[in-house]
């Protein structure tokens, strides 16, 4: 990699030093990303600096402000810089700039007699903001002003609208930079303005590299790893895209499009999610180890994930068209299912009224905080499916496995992440082209899987509370005849309250519970003390006695099922432990009788066996 020598420039002579050249920031770069953290930092520096200068105001100061290092690409095909990092500290310098030169503009250079006024200072901010007249007689007619720098389109027209202070986005980064430095300079007054002026041409310093061979901008750009916000993974897949896309196509329309097709296909609809999406793209396509030959012990996280892309993307050959257009299509269908009321999932449900419960399924999964579910779904490639019938076959499958890891999970006693392996080993045989049959063994354990098992499991056990909202949830589904989903505002309510008032002590049974601890804690987050009830403003009342709670909720149609819900009916005014424990069996003996955890179609049916305090399959 050939270097040209390393330079230090003000930013004013660094501007000056490309007088008649637009600085362009190339589709391989990021958004502006900047934010209140960096903008504080960069005006806390220079107050320091302006503080030292007006205490030292009478002696030579040599103090400086770095502001990092600039990588420009020279492009002489082109005749433009490209900036291949730095954008973020040169555009936000840019920012500060306009907002100072409205300042320096209305209160210092309008307010001086005629003969006082500086008129070269006035020019050489001009000069930093727009392209310099090239003639002379330029500087005095209404000519068009050319920005110096080029950023993306829809920031272009951002940081045109801030620059002319039309203020017409202000909800986006480069808006709320001007009104922060407009309030930084506010503060101010005329002395620390002046002062300012010499510390923004003058004392706020870059090193600038420059870089003549663009082979050379995308090595150093994998690099970077500057003061600056660090790189994505989808910064460096970006700026690899373009890089192959320069490889393989001759087309430059295509070339020229992908910046827009990425901000508008990726970065728009994922917003944060995108490395997620990566992440669980990259293995629904190619599998949790896809070079276990050469990494044996190493699999894809975020931590290694360019690296896996990188060399995937290098066996793609001339296939980048079709690659990027089924990585597309899948970001379309990720953002869909993981964004409720996304425009995508209204578009896919009007198209396929099955995805619906697909959706819902997913989100299942996602409430249960099985996170391996994104991968497993993306290998199916449901964004290709051009039939209902599809999306209902989808469905059974994912019904089945999302019983079975919630089983496996309460009897095996495993967190979310334990049950990664059977989802890969399925994303596997989806990559391979395998059929799976998920009603057959070896997938369904059956042994590991009893229903009997399983629902004393469910009667007996504490659980956490996202967990609980999920089991209430599909109760509720069942016996409310317009059901419920997860994405319902409904909040998980305790019978017998996390913080029980005193009143609750008046009751020996309850004292018993209260005064021990495991014993709370197998009452408190139990099934049978748990129910869903829509927000209340009424709060105090939820640490209330059973018969005062279940006055005040009625009163204010609290309750989200109660009229349905013969369980929480039935519950007797003066309310005992006993009487929590046997709703917790009659709403698992409902659960599994009602077929609502079931994986295979023909499994047994339960009751409670009160001579074995257990549950017994019939």
């Amino acid at each position: 990699m050939k270097l040209n020598d390393p330079k230090k420039y003000s930013l004013s002579e660094l501007f000056k030093n490309f007088n008649y050249k637009i600085i362009n920031i190339p589709p391989y770069q990021r958004k502006y990303s900047w934010g209140m953290d960096q903008w504080s930092k960069l005006t806390d520096n220079i107050d320091e600096l302006l503080q030292e200068l007006i205490d030292n105001v009478d002696k030579d100061i040599n103090d400086i402000y770095y502001m990092g290092t600039l990588i420009f690409h020279n492009d002489n095909n082109k005749g433009e810089i490209n900036i291949v990092d730095g954008q973020q500290r040169i555009v936000t310098y840019l920012i500060l700039t306009s907002a100072f030169y409205d300042f320096y503009y209305n209160k210092i250079y309008l307010t001086a007699d005629e003969e006082d006024k500086n008129h070269l200072v006035k020019q050489a901010f001009e000069n930093i903001l727009f392209l310099p007249p090239q003639k002379i007689y330029e500087k005095n007619k209404n000519r068009v002003k050319t920005h110096r720098i080029k950023l993306h389109e829809k920031d272009m027209n951002i940081y045109k609208s801030v620059i002319s202070n039309e203020n017409k986005y202000s909800n986006f980064k480069l808006s709320k930079a001007k009104v922060f430095f407009n309030n930084w300079l506010n503060e101010k007054n005329k002395e620390e303005l002046e002062v300012l002026t010499q510390i923004l041409l003058e004392k706020l310093n870059i090193i600038l590299i420059t870089i003549n061979e663009i082979e050379d901008v995308f090595v150093l750009f994998e690099s970077i790893n500057d003061t600056g916000l660090k790189l994505t993974v989808a910064d460096l897949l970006k700026n690899l895209l373009i890089r192959s896309y320069q490889k393989y196509e001759v087309d430059q329309q295509k070339l020229d499009n992908f910046a827009s097709d990425w901000s508008i296909k990726i970065e728009e609809p994922l917003g944060t999610n995108i490395d997620k999406f990566l992440l669980h793209y990259f293995i629904s396509k190619y599998g949790k180890n896809p070079q276990k030959e050469i990494f044996p012990e190493e699999s894809v996280s975020i931590k290694n994930l360019f690296k896996f892309y990188k060399s995937a993307i290098n066996d793609i050959d001339n296939n980048l068209t079709d690659w990027l257009q089924d990585f597309y299509d899948a970001a379309k269908f990720y953002s869909a299912i993981i964004n409720k009321n996304n425009i995508y999932s209204d578009e896919i449900i009007n198209n396929f009224s099955a995805a619906k419960k697909t959706f819902n399924l997913l989100n299942d999964f996602k409430t249960l905080r099985i996170q391996q579910i994104y991968p497993f779904i993306l290998s199916l490639k449901p964004y290709k499916f051009t039939k209902n019938t599809e999306f209902e076959n989808t469905n059974k499958d994912l019904t089945i496995l999302l019983n079975y890891l919630f089983r496996t999970i309460i009897i095996k006693g495993k967190s979310p992440s334990h049950v990664e392996r059977e989802i890969y080993e399925l994303v596997e045989k989806n990559i391979e082209g395998k059929s799976i049959n998920l009603e057959s063994k070896p997938f369904i354990v059956k042994e590991s899987l009893e229903i009997a098992d399983f629902a004393n499991l469910l009667w007996k056990n504490a659980f956490e509370s996202y967990r609980l909202k999920y089991i209430q949830t599909k109760y509720c589904d069942n016996i409310i005849p317009h059901g419920v989903n997860l994405d319902s505002n409904l909040e998980l309510e305790h019978i017998f309250p996390q913080n029980p008032s005193s009143e609750w002590k008046n009751d020996s049974d309850w004292k018993e519970v209260i005064e021990n601890e495991e014993l709370n804690e197998d009452i408190l987050k139990c099934i049978g003390n748990s129910t869903l009830i829509n927000p209340t403003k009424n709060k105090k009342a939820g640490n209330s006695i059973w018969e005062k709670k279940r006055q005040a909720y009625n009163q204010d149609k609290t309750w989200f099922c109660f009229e349905s819900d013969e369980t929480l009916k039935s519950l007797p005014i003066i309310l005992k432990p006993k009487d929590i424990q046997q709703r917790s069996i009659n709403i698992v003996e409902y659960l599994i009788n009602n077929k609502v955890f079931a994986i295979l179609e023909n499994e047994k049916e339960i009751s409670f066996d009160t001579d074995k305090n257990e549950f017994v399959t019939k």
